[in-house]
């Protein structure tokens, strides 16, 4: 029985800044908004994906002792 690993996507860009002119950012204010909210993502995303490596590598592990 074969599993799958989902990976974390980033938040689509255009995404984050309908959001941030939604809530009424423009300009460069919007441009920093959409900065912030990129950096977060990406930090987000690494994370997870460093953890769901990690898992994958034990399970491979645990499953190799069998």
């Amino acid at each position: 029985m074969a599993g799958t690993v989902d990976l974390p996507d980033s938040i689509d860009l255009d995404r984050i800044r309908a959001e941030g002119a939604r809530q009424g950012y423009d300009g460069e204010a919007l441009e920093d908004f959409v900065a912030i909210l990129r950096a977060i993502d990406d930090e987000f995303v690494r994370v997870n994906s460093l953890r769901l490596a990690a898992e994958f590598k034990a399970a491979m592990a645990r499953s190799n002792k069998r």
